[in-house]
């Protein structure tokens, strides 16, 4: 697999496999949210933040310390880098979503979504309201409220006969004691939506925060190596904060040239590899991408 090939691999336009999968998940209901070129921004924006967030000059002097090298003065253009201020802790996930869009923000946070919204309680909630009509009966149905984040459903006289017998108050767990018991006497198709748009928006995310992972190793601003460095911050800072699966795994496949593996596969338990693992994977991608590192180094 060629260099040029590798990257267009972050490039939906040029992803074959990921625009298969995208095309047929709308055909089969999805309701997306967003057009390609929101997502190749969403893309963009994330290897950018963390360009900015461990620059280059952070990610050489780790070299230097990890090898046990002495600083020279020759390699600063200022004895006052010295002095500079690790900003990287400040620049979190939080503040990298108030640099997105509404919607690339509703994908990365990934909350259920409905057609309808309301507000409750004394201290007001956004919950989300899901209208469940019943068939024999024109105009007559409920509302199920639920909270958008955590997909739990907000008791109340209307839903308690279809809830008090469940293990969990889950927008799921209703869902499949619906259509177990009551198919044939309610229509529960918006309930149906949410739940699929939700399964799909975490398939998506999880496609799309891989192939950042992926642009960053691949960076033009970069070299591959500390591309490396970043994509593995990157992976578990976003593991932590949302407890995701991302696995540098599938990196790696794409790394080490891998023709029969699909570079961004459905999530994927997490592994933990061995410091000498990546020390590995550090220097095939220095023998594989030496010729590119070089190149980067004259200019």
């Amino acid at each position: 697999m060629t260099f040029n090939k590798i990257t267009k691999k972050s490039t939906l336009k040029e992803n074959k496999a990921f625009l298969d999968w995208l095309t047929t998940t709308i055909k089969g209901g999805y309701l997306c949210l967003m057009d390609l070129d929101e997502m190749q921004d969403l893309i963009d924006s994330i290897v950018a933040w963390y360009e900015l967030k461990y620059p280059e000059r952070m990610l050489i002097n780790l070299d230097r310390i990890n090898n046990n090298e002495r600083f020279t003065p020759e390699y600063y253009v200022s004895e006052s880098f010295r002095d500079m201020k690790d900003i990287s802790k400040e620049l979190d996930i939080d503040h990298l979503l108030y640099t997105l869009s509404d919607n690339q923000v509703r994908l990365i946070l990934c909350h259920y979504q409905a057609k309808e919204y309301c507000k409750v309680g004394d201290k007001p909630r956004t919950l989300m309201s899901i209208r469940i009509t019943r068939k024999d009966e024109a105009n007559k149905g409920f509302a199920v409220l639920a909270d958008p984040k955590t997909g739990r459903i907000e008791k109340s006289p209307q839903i308690g006969e279809y809830i008090d017998s469940l293990e969990d108050s889950s927008l799921e767990a209703l869902h499949e004691a619906m259509q177990k018991n009551y198919s044939q006497v309610l229509d529960f198709s918006e309930l149906t939506d949410t739940i699929h748009d939700y399964e799909c928006d975490n398939e998506l995310r999880h496609r799309l925060l891989l192939l950042s992972a992926i642009g960053m190793v691949y960076s033009d601003k970069t070299t591959p190596i500390h591309g490396y460095e970043r994509a593995e911050k990157f992976i578990n800072d976003f593991n932590e904060k949302y407890g995701l699966t991302l696995s540098m795994d599938e990196v790696n496949r794409v790394v080490f040239d891998d023709p029969t593996v699909e570079p961004v596969t459905p999530a994927v338990e997490v592994s933990t590899q061995p410091e000498s693992r990546k020390h590995l994977i550090r220097d095939i991608i220095r023998r594989r991408l030496g010729t590119k590192e070089k190149k980067d180094a004259n200019n």
